[in-house]
């Protein structure tokens, strides 16, 4: 679906191959000491030249979801902030060991759709079978699935939240925030990445499987000891 914004009017699709280029020009200034002014701002071109070459992608994400997910529309506006952040934060974790044996394109398209969805599911009351289910469906030619839930004033009282009585809830919550010791805890943790494989996680750490496997198994000791 064609997706028309001020901030993407511009957008023009590049090869693999060039984006590869400015990761890897981003990655080099990343690595680098900048506290020189002037390195400062190289790098900060660098990262922005990026960003403004990955819009097209951003562009073909949200057009999807406004596609196959006709109550999203009015949440366009939404949808391209949420993943121009992505983009940003992107930026932060670009480093050469990162990009060797990563495509730019995939994890870019896969940060935009980890915060789109994220921000669709609060916002929008919906919900979908899962990443990896609507990444299969999608790989097979069908169409991704999405549920629209209906208004708290439709849900029947035993579902709804309680005014009291959840603070195990919260307390939950708070506890699995204080259980990362490290970054791949906090990757593990972050919600980002809810429903994503271990060898998805582990080949965008850089880490392997086993490691993804033991830090679970810690967070799981953790987590029941306290």
């Amino acid at each position: 679906m064609n997706v028309e914004h001020p901030l993407l009017d511009d957008a023009e699709a590049h090869t693999e191959e060039e984006l590869h280029a400015m990761a890897v020009l981003a990655a080099d200034w990343q690595e680098k000491d900048t506290s020189d002014p002037l390195d400062s701002a190289l790098r900060a071109a660098a990262r922005v030249n990026l960003i403004l070459a990955l819009r097209s992608c951003l562009r073909n994400n949200v057009g999807r979801y406004m596609y196959y997910w006709k109550d999203a529309r009015r949440f366009k506006d939404e949808m391209i902030s949420e993943g121009l952040l992505a983009l940003t934060l992107l930026m932060n974790d670009l480093t050469h060991d990162f990009l060797s044996d990563r495509n730019i394109l995939t994890i870019a398209s896969r940060r935009i759709q980890y915060s789109i969805e994220e921000f669709l599911n609060n916002n929008l009351a919906a919900s979908s079978p899962g990443m990896s289910k609507q990444r299969s469906l999608l790989r097979e030619g069908n169409e991704p699935l999405y549920h629209v839930g209906n208004d708290i004033a439709d849900v029947p009282e035993s579902f709804q939240p309680a005014e009291v009585g959840d603070e195990w809830k919260r307390d939950a919550l708070q506890i699995l925030n204080g259980l990362a010791e490290d970054s791949i805890d906090e990757a593990i943790l972050d919600r980002y990445n809810w429903g994503r494989t271990h060898q998805e996680l582990a080949e965008e750490l850089g880490v392997s499987i086993s490691t993804i496997n033991r830090h679970k198994a810690k967070l799981l000791e953790r987590y029941l000891a306290r």
